[in-house]
């Protein structure tokens, strides 16, 4: 049985993103991309995201996609059969995290956004994936790609938002939730919150990954995916 998979990107992201992850879907699986562009909001980034979707689809989001994936099943439950929730939160982010985004935006105002991409990729990735060249060359090309000013939007819409969502305890459908279990920017302890509030929930960590972990780990986070998928579709 096919099913519909919309993988939404993270802050900077684009559907490059997804590219090594896509490569090891089964083929069943028909992929679709969403963006987080264009929006001041999360409500407004899953509006738009709904407008181009399959009629139902398994949402798949990164960072700030898994909280457009999560307000995508409260405004259209009946279309959304599944979230798989990758390095992200409730909504809410460590205090740490917020001033490092503030950090970055005065850095873009002042310097470049290439300095800033540099000097996040110790926070965003291991030591061992900064071994890896053509991956982070891809990381940095993606998100001079999305630019310094949508940049300084989501660094924005993130610092401005007010979480945990009230809504979560209600969502009921199937819902795995990955993370690298060596991310800074997301302590275990945030990922536990999210995994009570949602009863549904399968967690799933990912050894020697930090945040990205769709660069990073791609076979890792397909294969996750695909076990959890397939019984998704089984029934």
């Amino acid at each position: 049985m096919s099913l519909n998979v919309l993988f939404i990107p993270g802050l900077g992201g684009d559907p490059s993103m997804w590219k090594a992850v896509a490569s090891d879907m089964l083929p069943q699986m028909q992929l679709h991309y969403g963006s987080v562009l264009k929006g001041e909001s999360v409500a407004e980034l899953a509006r738009r995201v709904l407008m181009d979707a399959p009629d139902k689809f398994v949402a798949i989001g990164f960072s700030l996609g898994g909280w457009v994936a999560m307000e995508l099943a409260r405004i259209a439950p009946k279309r959304v059969l599944g979230l798989g929730l990758i390095s992200t939160t409730d909504g809410t982010m460590s205090a740490q995290t917020i001033a490092a985004m503030k950090a970055s935006q005065q850095q873009i105002l002042e310097q470049d956004l290439a300095i800033v991409i540099q000097q996040s990729l110790a926070h965003y990735f291991t030591p061992d994936d900064l071994k890896h060249d053509a991956m982070i060359a891809s990381y940095q090309a993606m998100m001079l790609r999305v630019g310094a000013e949508i940049c300084m939007q989501q660094y924005q819409l993130i610092i401005d938002f007010k979480g945990p969502m009230p809504f979560l305890s209600s969502l009921h459908c199937p819902t795995i939730v990955l993370r690298g279990e060596q991310d800074e920017r997301i302590p275990f302890s945030m990922t536990q919150d999210l995994c009570q509030v949602i009863a549904s929930a399968q967690y799933r960590g990912i050894k020697s990954a930090s945040h990205y972990v769709p660069l990073s780990q791609p076979q890792r986070v397909a294969k996750c995916l695909n076990q959890w998928l397939s019984k998704l579709s089984s029934h």
